[in-house]
């Protein structure tokens, strides 16, 4: 498998036009539908599982960003930040992931890191996750349908020898996110 780090500075800024989305997106290979899987792809962990980051949402890595709890939420929802003044819900991504019976171990990173995801029809959400985007060229991966199963925002996975990657729409996600809260 062929990977690199991702250039933070140009995940950290791309919010700061579409002009810049775009030309981000089609630099890392994100103009193509969500089905449609270019050869290189940024993507991001939790645990053993790796998403590929879908074209639309805006990517921005959080750092030094307080995270508050809130009493009475799911064992998914980690609480909330404030972001320019929005307050945003941090989900732990895996622990959803298992109240959609996908059997995933818990994540045993020692550091974690916050990830705003943002879409022009959705309020932002920010995922926990154990590393920051990184890029992969996934030539050499052969994709393989959903189980029926899946919940319905996994669309299917990229599998090489040793590296699975979940093709997920993230329309989806953040609506199940949206009606589980």
């Amino acid at each position: 498998m062929t990977s690199a780090t991702v250039d933070i500075t140009e995940i950290k800024s791309i919010s700061e036009s579409d002009e810049a989305l775009s030309q981000l997106n089609t630099k890392i290979g994100l103009d193509t539908d969500v089905t449609e899987v270019k050869s290189t792809n940024y993507y991001y962990s939790s645990g053993s599982f790796n998403f590929i980051l879908d074209k639309g949402f805006r990517p921005e890595t959080l750092e030094n960003t307080a995270l508050t709890s809130v009493p009475f939420l799911p064992d998914w929802h980690e609480g909330i930040v404030s972001i320019h003044g929005l307050i945003i819900p941090v989900i732990d991504i895996l622990a959803f992931a298992r109240t959609q019976n996908i059997e995933i171990e818990k994540s045993t990173a020692k550091k974690t890191y916050l990830l705003k995801l943002e879409h022009k029809d959705y309020s932002p959400i920010v995922f926990r996750l154990d590393s920051l985007p990184r890029l992969v060229n996934t030539d050499s991966y052969q994709k393989t349908e959903a189980k029926n199963d899946s919940p319905e925002w996994i669309k299917s996975y990229l599998n090489d020898e040793s590296t699975t990657l979940a093709l997920i729409d993230h329309q989806k996600l953040f609506q199940q996110i949206i009606n589980k809260q």
